[in-house]
């Protein structure tokens, strides 16, 4: 039989046809766990210590037994028995259900950092039976087989390691039983510290590979770095330097109105709490058109006298094309969407090279690529790399290419 606290519960014995209530001596008794059992009434009578919570009534065809205002030491068994040979007429179990005291929460430490192992505790007293606890964090059931949840009499403890994910949030507590009618429920926040975290934003974001450490910016253009931070406490210092030598800014953000080929380089945002320093870094490759320069800007040389002809290109990207012509004017083309390199480093592609010998009116096409002499073959269009200065001289080429004569 199952009732609510502070109700007033009647047991009712009927005896059978051929049991004679006179013949026998009936007695009610109370089943006691850790002491003996209490004896309640003989043959219709209670103690006068007991009539204010005990009345009983006998009959030749029953005996009945009232509880007033049950609490938790009534949830027992009784019986109704005679007395010489104790056999048992009739039998009951009783649960007084009792509404659980309101939950308490608590947190083993107040100054949470990241990483830490904390226990929750959540506990309830005068339950019955036991209550039941769930736990949520955020709302999302946490499973009951976790074995981060143990169980004591009046408690469940939830034990798990904190990460910066668990700063303000919310973890709650419900406990439940047969005599409430919804759970009791308390929560609490996470108050979480951890060194900071950031991430750097790129803007405009031309990213040279799928890896984000490297971006490409193109001359004479704009270029935003944006440092995000994520820290609890919040970040004491902030600051930008290149090349991890320089500072160039203190503030989240450092702009770069006009691009130039000197601003390539590693640019590290490095952000300081209370708790730790960290730093991140993304390397920023300006990109430029060729740049192209004659070494000597006038040769004089006598008839049939070899002549050293010298052009020097700088790019990034690399070129793909350099022509002198007759005049010795060198133009260098360079795809800026081409192949990319970590750095600007001058080379030089040779192609197509013609010049006009004096003596001969000789036409010498020469396909040049970073072979040695005797691999090098006919011009095809493909582009190839080789080192940063032309420097040929028209001996060498005699002697080592075929010459198709003018006509």
């Amino acid at each position: 039989m199952t009732v609510t606290y502070g109700e007033h519960v009647q047991f009712r014995c009927q005896f059978s046809q051929n049991f004679s209530a006179k013949d026998n001596i009936i007695q009610w008794k109370k089943l006691r766990f850790n002491d003996d059992d209490l004896v309640i009434s003989i043959n219709g009578k209670v103690p006068k210590t007991f009539e204010k919570f005990y009345q009983t009534d006998l009959t030749n065809e029953s005996s009945s037994l009232d509880l007033f205002q049950v609490n938790r030491q009534d949830s027992t068994t009784y019986t109704c028995q005679t007395f010489e040979t104790q056999t048992i007429l009739c039998q009951y179990n009783l649960v007084v259900l009792i509404k659980p005291e309101a939950p308490s929460l608590i947190i083993n430490e107040e100054n949470i950092q990241e990483y830490q192992i904390i226990t929750l505790t959540c506990s309830s007293l005068n339950g019955n039976p036991s209550p039941q606890y769930i736990w949520y964090r955020n709302d999302t059931l946490i499973n009951s087989l976790n074995q981060q949840v143990s169980m004591t009499d009046n408690s469940s403890i939830y034990t798990f390691n904190v990460s910066r994910f668990d700063n303000q949030i919310k973890y709650e507590c419900h406990i439940s039983n047969q005599a409430l009618s919804k759970p009791l429920r308390v929560e609490k926040y996470l108050h979480v510290k951890y060194r900071p975290y950031i991430k750097i934003l790129a803007e405009p974001s031309l990213s040279s590979s799928s890896i984000d450490e490297k971006i490409i910016g193109i001359e004479y253009t704009e270029q935003k770095f944006t440092c995000q931070i994520d820290a609890n406490p919040a970040a004491t210092s902030v600051y930008w330097t290149i090349n991890s030598t320089n500072i160039v800014s203190r503030e989240i953000n450092i702009y770069l109105p006009r691009l130039t080929s000197e601003q390539t380089g590693l640019y590290t945002c490095v952000v300081e709490n209370s708790i730790g320093k960290i730093n991140q870094s993304i390397y920023l490759d300006v990109q430029y058109a060729p740049r192209v320069r004659a070494i000597e800007s006038r040769i004089i040389v006598n008839r049939s006298d070899s002549a050293i002809l010298r052009c020097s290109v700088e790019s990034n990207p690399l070129p793909y094309q350099i022509i002198c012509s007759a005049s010795i004017a060198c133009n260098a083309y360079s795809h800026t969407l081409g192949r990319f390199h970590s750095w600007p480093v001058r080379y030089t592609i040779h192609t197509a090279i013609k010049l006009t010998v004096p003596n001969r009116q000789d036409l010498i096409k020469k396909f040049v690529s970073n072979r040695s002499a005797e691999e090098i073959d006919v011009f095809s269009g493909e582009i190839v790399q080789s080192c940063n200065t032309i420097e040929h001289t028209t001996q060498k080429l005699f002697r080592s290419y075929h010459l198709t004569k003018l006509p």
